[in-house]
């Protein structure tokens, strides 16, 4: 740059020979160029900078309605149950006085004024809320008998529940509204877990991490993992919380063992026969249930004893759950595409088989009895969703899509949240089969409704 204001500072400034020159006139003429260009410069410089500085004026001015200025707003919602926080953050430094709030339900062509606020507040918490509606809001800010263009409008789908989702290498715990769209809370992870145990009563999520040898338990208060287990692991596939015992229960699938675990570490362990290990579930007030490519293990805590089945030939474990007083344990024949539902009555065990056709990976009971929500395997790149009765009627299903990783029945009011792991994306589908909104988000795994 220094080097090219020399250059140019000397092209002004050279001299031309007259007797280069054809005559003195020509001479003169060039000098009087030369003058005259300078004066132009400084003028059009002047011109730009006067006019872009008006511009720039009016452009900052949100008040004046002719000069195509910006709302110097931006809202953001919190949507809990019955609630809607609204949120204003002021984009630009500038003095108001202060705000309003306009909202409209379903169709966001129709706004009502909601609120007027004073300038130094700026939340404001809507009660006027029912479940399974659009809430459109926008708002602006107001001067001196002025007001401002309006926000971007921000919108939510309300319902009841909270989502909690887990990613593996996005090392994240996030809590999200019922549409997915607004942000709770994000916590950050130490480790990628490749499965968890929310005990949100006492504000803790348990995590296994299998390649990092380790089970942490994330206190959601503190904001950090305040225990790390560390020891006596391999491979620790899954973890569970057991609210009756107040400890967690740790499956080792390198090790092929059950450790039941507190803040001072494993206080017992059970070892299992050799096999793949995979999911556990409780058995409330008896022990727990433990998922492996060939068995189902039921341990009893209380006589220290474990009973196993074994599924049929060329069977193997898919998913296990747990409703009430029954255990429901899904097994499949990939060949085939033949799957099973066993059902096994506490405490004695007593169990029943139903046959379904299509190859079924993941199993959730719902309200109603004896009707389940699954996920088919169509092929190694379809799945979708099916309403099942116990006996294999199909009562619903939805259209094919990628991999299905995780899939959980809201308890309120039966609408589903699937988990695409390889497509990055969290959705939520009312109970009718109708989408409400998605989630782009790294490597979601699981999630958990509360």
């Amino acid at each position: 740059m220094k080097q090219f204001l020399i250059r140019s500072r000397k092209f002004w400034s050279r001299k031309i020979d007259p007797e280069q020159s054809k005559s003195r006139k020509f001479f003169r003429g060039n000098r009087k160029l030369r003058y005259t260009t300078r004066y132009f410069g400084i003028i059009v410089l002047a011109f730009l900078t006067l006019s872009t500085g008006c511009a720039e004026r009016e452009r900052n001015n949100p008040f004046d309605r002719g000069s195509g200025a910006q709302s110097p707003l931006r809202l953001e919602l919190y949507p809990v149950g019955k609630k809607i926080e609204v949120r204003i953050t002021l984009t630009d430094p500038i003095q108001v006085a202060g705000f309003r709030l306009y909202r409209a339900v379903d169709d966001s062509t129709h706004f009502q004024k909601i609120a007027e606020l004073p300038r130094n507040t700026t939340t404001f918490l809507d009660t006027a809320v029912d479940f399974h509606h659009w809430y459109f809001y926008y708002g602006t800010a107001l001067g001196e008998g002025v007001e401002s263009p309006p926000s971007a409008v921000a919108k939510t789908f309300t319902g009841p529940g909270l989502n909690w989702i887990l990613t593996r290498y996005n090392y994240s715990i996030n809590k999200l509204s019922y549409d997915l769209e607004h942000e709770i809370q994000s916590y950050t992870t130490n480790y990628p877990a490749i499965n968890w145990s929310p005990d949100l009563t006492n504000r803790k999520i348990w995590l296994a991490n299998a390649q990092f040898r380790t089970v942490t338990r994330f206190d959601l208060i503190q904001g950090y993992e305040d225990l790390i287990l560390q020891e006596n692991f391999q491979y620790p596939i899954d973890v569970l919380w057991d609210s009756f015992s107040n400890k967690a229960w740790v499956l080792d699938d390198e090790l092929n063992t059950l450790s039941l675990v507190s803040d001072l570490g494993i206080e017992k362990s059970y070892s299992l026969p050799e096999d793949d290990y995979y999911k556990l579930s409780l058995l409330p007030g008896f022990g727990v249930a433990v998922l492996s490519k060939r068995h189902l293990q039921f341990v009893f805590t209380q006589t220290d004893s474990i009973r196993s089945t074994t599924f049929d030939p060329d069977f193997m474990g898919y998913d296990l759950q747990q409703r009430g007083e029954r255990l429901f344990a899904l097994s499949a024949e990939a060949g085939e595409k033949i799957s099973t539902i066993s059902v096994f009555t506490l405490p004695d065990l007593t169990s029943v088989k139903y046959q379904l056709n299509g190859l079924f990976t993941i199993l959730r009971k719902t309200s109603s009895p004896e009707v389940f929500w699954t996920v088919e395997k169509i092929s190694d790149e379809k799945y979708r969703l099916v309403k099942l009765s116990l006996r294999g009627t199909r009562l619903s299903q939805m259209p094919g899509t990628g991999l299905i990783t995780d899939l959980a029945i809201n308890p309120y009011d039966s609408s589903l949240v699937i988990v695409k792991r390889y497509e990055d994306q969290v959705t939520v589908i009312e109970k009718a089969g109708k989408e409400i909104a998605s989630l782009s988000i790294y490597d979601p795994i699981r999630v958990f409704i509360e």
